[in-house]
């Protein structure tokens, strides 16, 4: 029988909903997030009696929480320990709309860098790190960029200490997975921990009052010193069966670590931020306390997602489709210019301006009056609204004309990157179907002029898409639409 305390610096991660335990929250000096879960230190001296005065209340039933779990602290990480790359919440659509000031990124899962990126890699000599040119990137843009991925396994890692890895395998092979795929899990469920006994009284009271189904300890990712690649990049995580859904472009998906003479490398360039950088924590196997996959698994691990043979064969493909290419990026243009484009594209019959399909619109009214300037001109001659692709690239685009009006949704908590967060600071200027919305932020630069505009995922509040300029937002809605006629007059 293992038994077991949290240790020090775990967090309990939980959520409420019920008003009347809200309330009790709020009267201990807990401040639930609206959407989202809120952390407390397990040694936060509140526990006991905040406990007590949600056993006490009767208004959700037995289970007070909605959902918890524990999140324990790394235990004394070492100077050579890696970690993951995290691209955050931001998405990448297109090279030609990255912001100047970003270099890691994702699109469809799949992690990209900047030409700035991988100049740092080469000057600073680290290793394991392969690229490959996008097919969508144009002369034109600001910036190069480039699908990335590592050469080398960290790994097998190594299961939480709680893990019972008999009990964990048997579930594995009753899902048909095979031993080979198999790699270390820092989370244990509470149905694995029946061989463990958990004594601490905070913890069995917490469990009294959880969804016992949800409840899980998260530790830390562990990897073992000796399996450790001699490069600076190395990929962990794999899907657990051989032939895992396609990730972009039909590849597997795999995590990029490095570790920390890369980490500084990068920091010191300025081309990651502190923040996107998650603990992988790096322990000897004799101080393992789990079974050492690494060497009890003799199958070998999963390739990365492009061999070197691969990854010679895709770059000349992509580089044949880069330079074949005869479609141009939409013309960024000034704001009276793109006023006389749109007064042509009107003129010419292409779409029905939200002026004439809102007549009772008023364009003097308030609401307008806190939009830049460049919206305000623009905006009567937009269409009412579009659904269509744009040249160049692999996704439909959406945009519905509103009245501005100031972002009511947005998180109260703070947040570590606020430039990548929705702010009550956001105008909201057009949106799409699914509630999806388009925003400029009061206080940038060119404010209150122009904007920049940026599209929320209503569901994860992380970025969807984003322009540099409102010029750039209505270059890209015009190409759309000339794009979409252009179809329908050939069919």
């Amino acid at each position: 029988m293992r038994i077991w305390t949290p240790p020090p610096g775990t967090k309990v991660v939980f959520r409420i909903q019920a008003p009347a335990e809200r309330q009790i929250a709020a009267d201990f000096g807990i401040k639930l997030p609206r959407f989202d879960h809120v952390e407390l230190l397990f040694d936060d001296p509140r526990w006991p009696e905040f406990l007590a005065a949600l056993a006490a209340s009767s208004t959700s039933g037995p289970r007070r929480f909605t959902s918890l779990w524990l999140e324990e602290c790394p235990l004394n990480p070492r100077d050579q320990d890696w970690a993951r790359l995290d691209p955050g919440p931001s998405a990448f659509r297109s090279p030609a709309r990255a912001p100047k000031n970003r270099h890691f990124a994702w699109r469809n899962g799949v992690p990209l860098a900047s030409q700035t990126f991988i100049d740092t890699v080469l000057r600073a000599g680290l290793t394991g790190l392969g690229w490959l040119p996008l097919a969508d990137s144009h002369p034109q843009d600001p910036q190069r960029w480039f699908e990335i991925f590592a050469r080398e396994p960290i790994g097998r890692g190594l299961d939480h200490p709680l893990m019972i890895a008999s009990l964990h395998e048997a579930a594995l092979k009753e899902r048909g997975i095979d031993r080979s795929r198999r790699e270390g899990e820092p989370t244990v469920s509470l149905p694995r921990l029946d061989l463990a006994k958990i004594e601490h009284p905070t913890l069995l009271k917490m469990l009294e009052l959880a969804p016992p189904q949800y409840f899980c300890i998260r530790g830390a990712s562990r990897f073992v010193e000796e399996s450790l690649p001699r490069t600076d990049f190395a990929y962990s995580g794999w899907d657990i069966r051989s032939r895992p859904e396609p990730g972009y472009r039909g590849r597997p998906r795999r995590h990029i670590c490095c570790n920390s003479k890369a980490r500084t490398a990068l920091l010191d360039a300025g081309v990651m931020k502190p923040t996107r950088f998650n603990t992988l924590v790096v322990v000897s196997a004799a101080d393992a306390h789990s079974e050492v996959l690494d060497q009890t698994i003799s199958e070998p691990i999963p390739p990365p997602v492009y061999t070197a043979e691969e990854a010679e064969a895709e770059t000349a493909k992509r580089t044949a489709l880069s330079t074949g290419s005869t479609l141009d990026r939409p013309r960024i243009r000034s704001i009276r210019q793109t006023v006389e484009l749109l007064q042509e594209r009107v003129a010419d019959g292409a779409w029905v301006t939200v002026q004439d399909s809102n007549s009772s619109v008023d364009f003097d009214s308030g609401e307008f009056t806190t939009a830049p300037e460049a919206w305000r001109l623009v905006s009567p001659l937009l269409p009412d609204g579009i659904y269509g692709e744009t040249p160049q690239e692999d996704h439909h685009f959406e945009f519905e004309w509103c009245v501005p009006h100031w972002n009511e949704c947005a998180r109260e908590e703070p947040v570590d990157d606020p430039d990548e967060r929705p702010s009550k600071d956001d105008l909201v200027i057009a949106i799409t179907a699914c509630g999806d919305c388009f925003t400029v932020r009061r206080g940038s630069p060119d404010w209150p002029t122009e904007a920049p505009v940026i599209l929320w995922d209503h569901e994860t509040d992380s970025i969807h898409d984003q322009w540099p300029s409102i010029a750039a937002f209505v270059a890209h809605i015009v190409a759309v639409c000339d794009h979409k006629r252009h179809h329908e007059s050939m069919e």
